[in-house]
């Protein structure tokens, strides 16, 4: 019986140590700051689920440096209703984005926006981070009037940024 408690033990253990390795544990800061601009190149979804995002994700990524666009960064805008834009931000030909068919391409602007950074392990990272970061921005924005807006979600690196323009409450 002391085997199996232990070997619990570990179990247990070894889960704890994983969720705190992909940031489950962190302590969210919230920062004021400006966010963007960003050309982002992107594909609509009414109701984008993890697997949709990955998908489009690395279809848009593939034909994007397939047709010679440089400095691509994965990047998300998430709309409150569950809508989703999915795509990267482009960084350099520019140019060569007409040629892709059904990709829309639009400039997100310059502005003041609230910044959450995050560690990027593997995919899982994203969930965890949604799951730590939106509640974060909610009480952040009840707590200064705010009022919701798109969250973007981009990936720099090793880093997860999950931004939202800051918008006076109604």
């Amino acid at each position: 019986m002391r085997f199996v408690w232990l070997a619990l033990l570990a179990l247990v253990l070894a889960g704890a140590a994983f969720l705190a390795w992909l940031g489950a544990f962190s302590v969210v800061v919230i920062e004021e700051r400006p966010i963007g601009p960003f050309v982002f190149a992107y594909r609509e979804l009414t109701d984008a689920t993890p697997g949709d995002v990955g998908r489009i994700t690395a279809e848009v990524m593939a034909e994007l440096a397939a047709a010679g666009a440089t400095e691509l960064r994965p990047l998300g805008v998430y709309a409150p209703d569950g809508s989703a834009q999915i795509g990267v931000a482009v960084g350099g030909g520019l140019e060569k984005l007409e040629q892709i068919a059904d990709l829309r391409v639009r400039q997100l602007e310059a502005q003041s926006g609230l910044v959450a950074v995050f560690p990027w392990r593997m995919p899982l990272s994203y969930l965890v981070s949604y799951l730590r970061v939106n509640p974060a921005f909610e009480r952040y924005r009840e707590a200064n009037g705010y009022s919701v807006a798109p969250a973007w979600v981009l990936l720099d690196g090793d880093t997860i940024i999950n931004m939202m323009p800051v918008a006076a409450g109604s």
